[in-house]
């Protein structure tokens, strides 16, 4: 995948995590306010190098790229509110 150009979530989740599943559904919410910034999913058990690159060992764990760089990461279980800041902050 090409995250070069433009702002990108990448949500790294497992189908086994209930926290994930709680998290996945708040962004995929919250996101369609944001219409310059695209969700990526991506199932570490798919997608094993991707997550290595990206240094993910715990989950779930949004990455906000801008052009191809992390500016941005959380971790585990997040309020809708948290997650909202976060798009905020880097969107």
């Amino acid at each position: 995948m090409d995250f070069s150009e433009g702002k990108f979530i990448l949500e790294f989740y497992s189908e086994r995590c209930a926290a994930c599943k709680v998290v996945g559904e708040i962004v995929e919410k919250l996101i369609e306010r944001h219409e310059d910034v695209r969700l990526v999913k991506i199932d570490v058990r798919k997608n094993r190098d991707l997550a290595k690159k990206f240094g993910v060992i715990s989950l779930p764990v949004l990455v906000f790229v801008k052009d191809g760089v992390e500016v941005d990461r959380i971790k585990g279980l997040k309020t809708e509110r948290e997650i909202e800041e976060f798009i905020e902050r880097n969107g």
